[in-house]
């Protein structure tokens, strides 16, 4: 790896090397310092994001010697992720969904080209072919004579996003109620371990994927591809939903006990006592969560 390169290519070569590297990103220079750790270290994974011209690393990383002129940097945020082989797409991508559902790009906010291309140190192609993953997946929209916008949902999106989630998931457990089996408990108990872990840490967007992973396994043992295919293209709304719901609550998750009913209740032998909390499990700060879209609205308007 080269030691000076851009954000986006010290990701591609750190998953081409298989390697795990760190990455120092100075916010006054649109150069990066790499440096590869032994196999022993236990700063096993990194985020490279230059979106605010940040250095994203494990929290063991921040206290070696290494780190200690990052005390001068504006901001230094904590998180990880497994280095594997991706395209560039998939990377921007995930750089984009991340910052958008933290905030960092807000409902409503622009989303230019030149500007993430410059940011990203990425070209226009790859970038395009993300933007458009990220429209496809509903947390993007082009918009006519205005150019491609963080989608910004209204209360009428959230009713309906309510109804529709309800609807299916109910319908999902039904389907696979009769399928479930010992491994279905055993992941869905995984899964809950995973989205705690996840509050625990406090951020934002690995609690909406841990959360989204959780409701899914239901539709996993659906058996019903048409369901399945269904709750793949509602997962961008969701998400949106959520980062949503997170904000008016003032969260970067839901409570760690959030889920303990629902959990209980889906490897049980109750079906209608488990659609009853999914209806309930679904409004729960629903109407903190419309009145805080509502009130945004207005504010916009203004």
């Amino acid at each position: 790896v080269s030691p000076a390169v851009n954000g986006t290519m010290v990701c591609s070569q750190i998953a081409v090397a298989s390697e795990t590297w760190v990455a120092e990103i100075s916010p006054r220079e649109p150069r990066i310092s790499v440096v590869p750790f032994t196999p022993r270290d236990p700063r096993r994974t990194v985020i490279v994001d230059n979106l605010q011209s940040t250095i994203i690393v494990d929290r063991i990383s921040q206290r070696h010697p290494r780190f200690e002129s990052l005390a001068n940097y504006d901001r230094c945020l904590v998180g990880e992720l497994s280095l594997k082989r991706e395209t560039m797409c998939a990377q921007i991508s995930a750089l984009l969904r991340r910052a958008i559902l933290r905030g960092e790009f807000p409902p409503g906010a622009p989303m230019l080209e030149t500007t993430l291309s410059l940011r990203l140190g990425a070209s226009r192609s790859p970038l395009r072919e993300a933007m458009r993953q990220l429209i496809d997946e509903g947390l993007l929209v082009n918009v006519p004579f205005q150019g491609t916008r963080v989608v910004e949902l209204s209360v009428r999106d959230i009713n309906e996003i309510y109804a529709m989630r309800t609807c299916l998931e109910q319908f999902a457990f039904e389907l696979c109620w009769l399928r479930r089996n010992a491994e279905f408990a055993n992941e869905l108990g995984r899964r809950n371990e995973r989205l705690q872990v996840a509050i625990d840490i406090g951020d934002d967007a690995q609690t909406i994927e841990a959360e989204l992973n959780l409701h899914g396994l239901s539709y996993e043992w659906s058996d019903n591809r048409l369901l399945q295919s269904t709750w793949n293209g509602v997962r961008g709304r969701l998400e949106l939903y959520w980062a949503e719901h997170h904000r008016a609550h003032g969260l970067t998750g839901p409570k760690r006990e959030s889920h303990d009913d629902y959990i209980r209740l889906a490897v049980g032998n109750d079906l209608e006592a488990m659609k009853a909390e999914i209806r309930s499990h679904m409004r729960r700060g629903l109407e903190q969560t419309k009145a805080f879209v509502e009130a945004r609205s207005a504010s916009a308007a203004e």
